[in-house]
Protein backbone atom coordinates (compact mmCIF):
# COMPACT_ATOMS: atom_id res chain seq x y z
CA UNK A 1 0.00 0.00 0.00
CA UNK A 2 1.31 3.42 -0.93
CA UNK A 3 0.65 6.23 1.51
CA UNK A 4 0.54 9.75 0.17
CA UNK A 5 1.36 12.10 3.00
CA UNK A 6 0.08 15.00 0.95
CA UNK A 7 -3.39 13.51 1.05
CA UNK A 8 -3.39 13.84 4.82
CA UNK A 9 -3.48 17.64 4.55
CA UNK A 10 -6.92 19.17 5.10
CA UNK A 11 -8.67 20.40 1.97
CA UNK A 12 -11.34 23.01 1.50
CA UNK A 13 -12.74 21.96 -1.87
CA UNK A 14 -15.17 24.80 -2.52
CA UNK A 15 -12.97 27.86 -2.13
CA UNK A 16 -15.48 30.17 -3.76
CA UNK A 17 -18.14 28.83 -1.44
CA UNK A 18 -15.92 29.51 1.57
CA UNK A 19 -15.48 33.16 0.66
CA UNK A 20 -19.19 33.54 -0.15
CA UNK A 21 -19.94 32.03 3.24
CA UNK A 22 -17.54 34.47 4.93
CA UNK A 23 -19.01 37.46 3.12
CA UNK A 24 -22.48 36.55 4.38
CA UNK A 25 -21.22 35.92 7.89
CA UNK A 26 -19.29 39.19 8.13
CA UNK A 27 -22.36 41.12 7.03
CA UNK A 28 -24.33 39.55 9.86
CA UNK A 29 -21.48 40.04 12.33
CA UNK A 30 -21.18 43.73 11.42
CA UNK A 31 -24.90 44.16 12.11
CA UNK A 32 -24.57 42.42 15.46
CA UNK A 33 -21.58 44.52 16.49
CA UNK A 34 -23.52 47.72 16.01
CA UNK A 35 -25.87 46.57 18.76
CA UNK A 36 -23.13 45.60 21.21
CA UNK A 37 -22.73 48.10 24.03
CA UNK A 38 -19.77 48.51 26.32
CA UNK A 39 -20.98 50.75 29.12
CA UNK A 40 -17.53 51.11 30.67
CA UNK A 41 -16.07 52.67 27.50
CA UNK A 42 -17.48 56.19 27.62
CA UNK A 43 -15.39 58.23 25.21
CA UNK A 44 -18.21 58.24 22.65
CA UNK A 45 -20.66 59.25 25.37
CA UNK A 46 -18.64 62.01 27.01
CA UNK A 47 -17.70 63.81 23.80
CA UNK A 48 -19.61 64.68 20.61
CA UNK A 49 -18.76 62.53 17.59
CA UNK A 50 -17.90 63.61 14.06
CA UNK A 51 -17.90 61.02 11.25
CA UNK A 52 -17.01 63.38 8.40
CA UNK A 53 -14.72 61.75 5.81
CA UNK A 54 -14.23 58.20 4.61
CA UNK A 55 -11.76 55.32 4.72
CA UNK A 56 -9.32 57.24 2.49
CA UNK A 57 -9.23 60.43 4.58
CA UNK A 58 -5.67 61.28 5.64
CA UNK A 59 -6.29 64.45 7.59
CA UNK A 60 -7.77 67.90 7.40
CA UNK A 61 -6.97 71.48 8.21
CA UNK A 62 -9.27 73.54 10.34
CA UNK A 63 -8.99 77.16 11.38
CA UNK A 64 -9.98 79.23 14.37
CA UNK A 65 -10.48 82.94 13.91
CA UNK A 66 -10.01 85.93 16.16
CA UNK A 67 -10.52 89.57 15.40
CA UNK A 68 -7.76 92.19 15.43
CA UNK A 69 -7.92 95.96 15.79
CA UNK A 70 -10.21 98.35 17.63
CA UNK A 71 -12.48 101.20 16.66
CA UNK A 72 -11.80 104.72 17.88
CA UNK A 73 -13.53 108.06 18.17
CA UNK A 74 -12.72 110.49 15.38
CA UNK A 75 -11.69 110.08 11.76
CA UNK A 76 -8.60 107.92 12.17
CA UNK A 77 -10.28 104.88 10.56
CA UNK A 78 -8.10 102.24 12.23
CA UNK A 79 -7.91 98.91 10.46
CA UNK A 80 -9.65 95.84 11.82
CA UNK A 81 -9.08 92.35 10.55
CA UNK A 82 -9.10 88.64 11.23
CA UNK A 83 -6.30 86.54 12.65
CA UNK A 84 -6.64 82.90 11.56
CA UNK A 85 -4.84 80.06 13.32
CA UNK A 86 -4.56 76.91 11.19
CA UNK A 87 -4.28 73.45 12.67
CA UNK A 88 -3.91 70.16 10.89
CA UNK A 89 -5.32 66.91 12.25
CA UNK A 90 -3.95 63.62 10.95
CA UNK A 91 -5.90 60.38 10.81
CA UNK A 92 -4.48 57.09 12.07
CA UNK A 93 -5.57 53.51 11.46
CA UNK A 94 -6.44 51.26 14.39
CA UNK A 95 -6.30 47.61 13.37
CA UNK A 96 -6.41 44.02 14.57
CA UNK A 97 -7.71 40.72 13.16
CA UNK A 98 -9.38 37.43 14.03
CA UNK A 99 -9.26 34.01 12.40
CA UNK A 100 -11.27 30.81 12.04
CA UNK A 101 -9.69 27.47 11.26
CA UNK A 102 -10.95 25.07 8.61
CA UNK A 103 -12.74 22.80 11.09
CA UNK A 104 -14.74 25.67 12.58
CA UNK A 105 -15.82 26.64 9.06
CA UNK A 106 -16.75 23.05 8.15
CA UNK A 107 -18.73 22.62 11.34
CA UNK A 108 -20.68 25.83 10.73
CA UNK A 109 -21.40 24.94 7.10
CA UNK A 110 -22.42 21.38 7.92
CA UNK A 111 -24.75 22.49 10.70
CA UNK A 112 -26.22 25.28 8.60
CA UNK A 113 -25.32 27.75 11.34
CA UNK A 114 -23.41 31.00 11.35
CA UNK A 115 -19.91 31.36 12.68
CA UNK A 116 -19.58 32.20 16.34
CA UNK A 117 -19.30 35.99 16.44
CA UNK A 118 -17.36 35.93 19.72
CA UNK A 119 -14.02 36.33 17.93
CA UNK A 120 -15.30 39.33 16.00
CA UNK A 121 -16.65 40.81 19.21
CA UNK A 122 -13.24 40.46 20.86
CA UNK A 123 -11.59 42.16 17.88
CA UNK A 124 -14.16 44.95 18.03
CA UNK A 125 -13.62 45.33 21.76
CA UNK A 126 -9.84 45.60 21.36
CA UNK A 127 -10.17 48.46 18.87
CA UNK A 128 -12.84 50.14 20.99
CA UNK A 129 -10.58 50.03 24.05
CA UNK A 130 -7.64 51.61 22.23
CA UNK A 131 -9.93 54.27 20.77
CA UNK A 132 -11.36 55.01 24.23
CA UNK A 133 -7.90 55.28 25.78
CA UNK A 134 -6.72 57.65 23.03
CA UNK A 135 -9.75 59.91 23.48
CA UNK A 136 -8.76 60.62 27.08
CA UNK A 137 -5.00 60.00 27.18
CA UNK A 138 -3.91 60.57 23.57
CA UNK A 139 -1.08 58.81 21.78
CA UNK A 140 2.41 60.33 22.17
CA UNK A 141 3.84 58.14 19.38
CA UNK A 142 1.62 59.87 16.82
CA UNK A 143 1.57 63.24 18.62
CA UNK A 144 -2.16 62.95 19.26
CA UNK A 145 -3.27 64.67 22.49
CA UNK A 146 -6.24 63.44 24.49
CA UNK A 147 -8.63 65.19 26.84
CA UNK A 148 -6.37 64.70 29.87
CA UNK A 149 -3.12 65.47 28.03
CA UNK A 150 -4.11 68.40 25.82
CA UNK A 151 -1.74 71.39 26.19
CA UNK A 152 -4.56 73.92 25.75
CA UNK A 153 -6.41 72.85 28.87
CA UNK A 154 -5.27 74.56 32.10
CA UNK A 155 -4.72 72.55 35.25
CA UNK A 156 -5.86 73.73 38.64
CA UNK A 157 -3.66 72.38 41.41
CA UNK A 158 -4.81 71.95 45.00
CA UNK A 159 -3.17 70.56 48.14
CA UNK A 160 -5.63 67.68 48.51
CA UNK A 161 -7.63 65.17 46.51
CA UNK A 162 -11.41 65.17 46.77
CA UNK A 163 -11.58 62.27 49.21
CA UNK A 164 -8.76 63.78 51.30
CA UNK A 165 -10.40 67.16 51.85
CA UNK A 166 -11.00 67.95 55.51
CA UNK A 167 -14.31 69.77 55.13
CA UNK A 168 -17.31 69.77 52.84
CA UNK A 169 -16.84 73.50 52.31
CA UNK A 170 -13.40 72.86 50.78
CA UNK A 171 -14.85 70.42 48.29
CA UNK A 172 -17.72 72.75 47.44
CA UNK A 173 -15.22 75.55 46.81
CA UNK A 174 -13.22 73.33 44.44
CA UNK A 175 -16.18 72.84 42.11
CA UNK A 176 -17.17 76.49 42.31
CA UNK A 177 -13.68 77.46 41.18
CA UNK A 178 -13.73 74.93 38.35
CA UNK A 179 -17.11 75.82 36.91
CA UNK A 180 -16.92 79.59 37.47
CA UNK A 181 -13.68 79.93 35.51
CA UNK A 182 -15.48 79.29 32.20
CA UNK A 183 -17.79 82.33 32.13
CA UNK A 184 -15.13 84.51 33.71
CA UNK A 185 -12.37 83.59 31.25
CA UNK A 186 -14.67 83.68 28.19
CA UNK A 187 -16.77 86.70 29.29
CA UNK A 188 -19.88 84.61 29.50
CA UNK A 189 -19.53 82.94 26.09
CA UNK A 190 -19.17 79.42 27.43
CA UNK A 191 -20.16 77.50 30.52
CA UNK A 192 -19.14 74.07 31.75
CA UNK A 193 -21.98 71.61 31.28
CA UNK A 194 -20.16 68.31 31.95
CA UNK A 195 -17.78 66.99 34.57
CA UNK A 196 -16.10 63.57 34.73
CA UNK A 197 -14.03 62.05 37.50
CA UNK A 198 -13.05 58.68 38.91
CA UNK A 199 -15.69 56.31 40.24
CA UNK A 200 -14.00 56.65 43.62
CA UNK A 201 -14.40 60.45 43.68
CA UNK A 202 -17.97 60.44 42.33
CA UNK A 203 -19.03 57.79 44.85
CA UNK A 204 -17.45 59.82 47.66
CA UNK A 205 -19.41 62.93 46.62
CA UNK A 206 -22.67 60.99 46.32
CA UNK A 207 -22.39 59.22 49.68
CA UNK A 208 -20.78 61.88 51.89
CA UNK A 209 -23.29 64.08 53.75
CA UNK A 210 -23.12 67.85 53.42
CA UNK A 211 -23.01 68.19 57.22
CA UNK A 212 -22.29 65.83 60.05
CA UNK A 213 -25.90 65.42 61.14
CA UNK A 214 -27.21 65.52 57.55
CA UNK A 215 -30.70 66.19 58.87
CA UNK A 216 -31.85 67.16 55.37
CA UNK A 217 -30.31 64.05 53.76
CA UNK A 218 -28.27 66.15 51.30
CA UNK A 219 -24.98 64.84 49.94
CA UNK A 220 -21.99 66.81 48.73
CA UNK A 221 -22.95 65.96 45.16
CA UNK A 222 -26.48 67.28 45.75
CA UNK A 223 -25.10 70.61 46.95
CA UNK A 224 -22.79 70.97 43.95
CA UNK A 225 -25.67 70.15 41.57
CA UNK A 226 -27.88 72.74 43.24
CA UNK A 227 -25.23 75.41 42.70
CA UNK A 228 -24.47 74.28 39.11
CA UNK A 229 -27.64 72.63 37.73
CA UNK A 230 -26.41 72.80 34.12
CA UNK A 231 -23.53 70.38 34.81
CA UNK A 232 -23.90 66.63 34.24
CA UNK A 233 -21.62 64.37 36.31
CA UNK A 234 -20.27 60.97 35.32
CA UNK A 235 -17.35 58.69 36.08
CA UNK A 236 -14.56 57.61 33.75
CA UNK A 237 -12.17 54.66 33.86
CA UNK A 238 -9.17 56.75 32.79
CA UNK A 239 -9.44 59.44 35.50
CA UNK A 240 -7.63 57.47 38.22
CA UNK A 241 -3.92 58.23 38.06
CA UNK A 242 -4.24 60.44 35.00
CA UNK A 243 -2.72 63.49 36.71
CA UNK A 244 0.94 64.50 36.52
CA UNK A 245 1.42 63.30 40.09
CA UNK A 246 -0.50 60.09 39.52
CA UNK A 247 -3.55 61.53 41.26
CA UNK A 248 -7.15 61.31 40.09
CA UNK A 249 -8.23 64.18 37.86
CA UNK A 250 -11.55 66.00 37.67
CA UNK A 251 -12.28 67.18 34.14
CA UNK A 252 -14.81 69.98 33.64
CA UNK A 253 -15.68 71.04 30.11
CA UNK A 254 -18.28 72.36 27.72
CA UNK A 255 -19.73 69.36 25.90
CA UNK A 256 -20.64 70.84 22.52
CA UNK A 257 -19.49 70.12 18.94
CA UNK A 258 -18.35 73.72 18.54
CA UNK A 259 -15.95 73.22 21.44
CA UNK A 260 -14.50 69.74 20.86
CA UNK A 261 -15.41 66.47 19.20
CA UNK A 262 -13.99 63.01 18.48
CA UNK A 263 -13.28 62.64 14.78
CA UNK A 264 -13.81 59.15 13.30
CA UNK A 265 -13.73 59.30 9.46
CA UNK A 266 -14.14 55.51 9.20
CA UNK A 267 -15.92 53.63 11.95
CA UNK A 268 -15.14 50.01 12.78
CA UNK A 269 -15.28 47.69 9.77
CA UNK A 270 -14.37 44.11 8.92
CA UNK A 271 -12.25 43.74 5.80
CA UNK A 272 -12.21 41.01 3.18
CA UNK A 273 -11.24 37.61 4.53
CA UNK A 274 -7.82 36.29 3.48
CA UNK A 275 -6.92 32.62 3.33
CA UNK A 276 -6.22 29.88 3.55
CA UNK A 277 -2.99 30.44 5.48
CA UNK A 278 -0.35 27.68 5.64
CA UNK A 279 -2.17 26.52 8.79
CA UNK A 280 -5.49 26.39 6.90
CA UNK A 281 -7.18 29.22 8.69
CA UNK A 282 -8.96 32.27 7.33
CA UNK A 283 -8.04 35.71 8.68
CA UNK A 284 -10.31 38.73 8.75
CA UNK A 285 -8.80 42.16 9.36
CA UNK A 286 -10.57 44.83 11.39
CA UNK A 287 -10.01 48.50 10.82
CA UNK A 288 -10.95 51.97 12.00
CA UNK A 289 -9.74 55.44 10.97
CA UNK A 290 -9.32 57.64 14.04
CA UNK A 291 -8.68 61.38 14.03
CA UNK A 292 -8.56 61.89 17.78
CA UNK A 293 -10.10 64.54 19.98
CA UNK A 294 -10.35 67.78 18.00
CA UNK A 295 -10.27 70.89 20.19
CA UNK A 296 -11.52 74.22 18.85
CA UNK A 297 -10.86 76.61 21.73
CA UNK A 298 -7.99 77.04 24.14
CA UNK A 299 -10.33 77.37 27.11
CA UNK A 300 -12.66 74.48 26.35
CA UNK A 301 -11.93 72.53 29.54
CA UNK A 302 -10.11 72.69 32.83
CA UNK A 303 -8.69 69.95 35.03
CA UNK A 304 -8.30 69.68 38.75
CA UNK A 305 -5.65 67.51 40.34
CA UNK A 306 -3.70 67.25 43.55
CA UNK A 307 -0.44 69.19 43.51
Amino acid sequence: MVVSYGSLAPRMDDMEGVFTFFAQQLTEIDQELVMIEYPDLKGRIHFPLNFDGNNATQGREYRTYDRTGLAQFGLGFPRVGINATARYATVKSITDSFEYNFQEIRNAQAAGLGLDSALAEVAHRAIAELEDYAIYMGDPDTNTPGAFTHPNFPIQLAPFAISDASTATQIFRIFNQLFNQFPIATRGKRKANACIMSTRALTYLATTPWNETNSSNISLLDMVKQAHPQVEFDDCNWCPGAGDQGEDVIFAYERAPRNMHVWIPQDFETLETVGPTPEYSWVTGCHERFGGLQVRFAFGAIMYEKA
